[in-house]
């Protein structure tokens, strides 16, 4: 049975803050709430009572662990590992931001990731991009397990989105699009539209290895189409210029940055430059 307690200092006062008297395994742990708010403090309690009956490890601070913490944290790692785009990322991670700063880690649940939901939709979110913001936040809340500052994950269940789109572009609707893009983002689009690509994941993908101006191809390997099967095709005269001139801007930008740059259409400036770009649409 745990208890709750000021502690009373050697000049007689006593203390604001609670402190929590709980057992694990039958021994007495004793922990500072860090509030004075009584009934929290009870809340605490019992949520550190039931840890300690289930046998599990009962982690410091988690109770005082927010959103801008763990945030913050999975940005880094993005950044360290590489594994994912860093500004696709910041732009998933800013709209949960603002929904989600402040809030404590341990108390977030369905209800909140519901709510959530319901705001994006009324800022007209689709529900695909509601599911991308979604799984950023699956993945800050998994690290932050990894990390002993989360208990257990909880689960985040997607929404039901659209149909996949049976509409493409007619020849005068691509051209509308082309002559408003940089010249880069052209060379994109033009291979899209050309070879009947998708631009998020088998486009935007592609590295300078996989492009021979000399036989006139470009292949996708195993495992980047959507059938995981590897296609080869040839070029056309247009986008063999195209391409050409690009893996040569390419290439001056890896001879003024002294490193190598292996994306066919990364950043070529701004705060990004040399990562890969994963996506030029803006919501």
């Amino acid at each position: 049975m745990g208890a709750l307690y000021r502690r009373t200092f050697t000049n007689g006062t006593i203390g604001d803050t609670w402190w929590l008297k709980y057992y694990v395994a039958g021994r007495p742990v004793r922990e500072r709430t860090g509030t004075t708010d009584e009934a929290e403090a009870k809340r605490i309690l019992k949520t550190k009572e039931g840890w300690g009956a289930s046998g599990e490890p009962v982690l410091p601070r988690v109770d005082r662990i927010k959103y801008d913490e763990i945030a913050a944290e999975l940005r880094g790692h993005y950044e360290a590992s590489g594994e994912r785009n860093l500004e696709e990322a910041d732009d998933r991670v800013a709209h949960l931001k603002r929904f989600f700063a402040g809030s404590k880690v341990a108390s977030l649940g369905p209800n909140d990731f519901t709510q959530y939901a319901l705001t994006r939709q009324k800022q007209g979110a689709a529900n695909g991009t509601i599911n991308r913001d979604l799984g950023v936040l699956g993945r800050m809340l998994r690290l932050a397990y990894e990390n002993g500052k989360l208990h257990r994950p909880p689960i985040i269940r997607q929404l039901k989105e659209a149909d996949p789109r049976s509409v493409f572009f007619e020849r005068d609707q691509y051209g509308a699009v082309r002559r408003r893009l940089p010249d880069d983002l052209k060379v994109a689009v033009t291979s899209a539209y050309k070879l009947g690509w998708r631009i998020k994941s088998e486009v935007l993908t592609l590295t300078l290895t996989q492009v021979d101006l000399a036989a006139g191809t470009i292949r996708l390997e195993p495992g980047q189409t959507k059938n995981d099967d590897g296609r080869l095709v040839y070029l056309t005269p247009e986008l063999t210029d195209m391409l050409r001139e690009k893996i040569e801007r390419v290439k001056i930008l890896m001879r003024k940055r002294g490193a190598v740059i292996p994306y066919l259409v990364p950043h070529l400036s701004g705060r990004y430059v040399g990562h890969p770009i994963r996506n030029f649409v803006r919501k």
